[in-house]
């Protein structure tokens, strides 16, 4: 079974195929925002985790995933997962892009030594508060 295919049976909401084909993604779904607003909206869209060489692995948040594609309108929001899929077209095998939205709150550490790579869950906007970066 596919990666997409575990990913959606997982998500019991509705899907939006006519957001999917003006987007370009994937995975729409129709999820219920019953205050429609996002301010404190919580789902039951899954996590993803990622896994890497060495075994590391990174669980990203439904929130650094799926991406509401407009405001909340009629007790529904549209949120689509922000992957899409790269076709083999230079022989190399199919490509992903791990992208900033992904990145949000996760610590990327680069050891050019040792050619590796980490990550660490954390707070960036508390850890930039601390360090004086947010000003009032």
């Amino acid at each position: 079974m596919s990666n997409a295919r575990i990913l959606q049976s997982l998500i019991n909401y509705p899907r939006s195929p006519d957001v999917e084909s003006k987007s370009g993604f994937n995975l729409c779904y129709n999820v219920p925002c019953p205050t429609n607003s996002l301010v404190n909206h919580t789902d039951l869209l899954p996590p993803v985790t990622f896994h890497f060489l060495e075994n590391v692995s990174l669980v990203l948040s439904p929130e650094s995933n799926f991406y509401a594609m407009s405001a909340p309108s009629n007790s529904t929001v549209v949120k689509c997962l922000l992957y899409q899929s790269m076709e083999d077209g230079g022989g190399y095998g199919p490509a992903g892009i791990f992208g900033s939205f992904q990145q949000q709150n996760v610590e990327v550490v680069y050891d050019l030594g040792k050619e590796r790579i980490g990550f660490q869950s954390m707070d960036c906007a508390s850890a930039s508060a601390t360090q004086g970066f947010i000003y009032n």
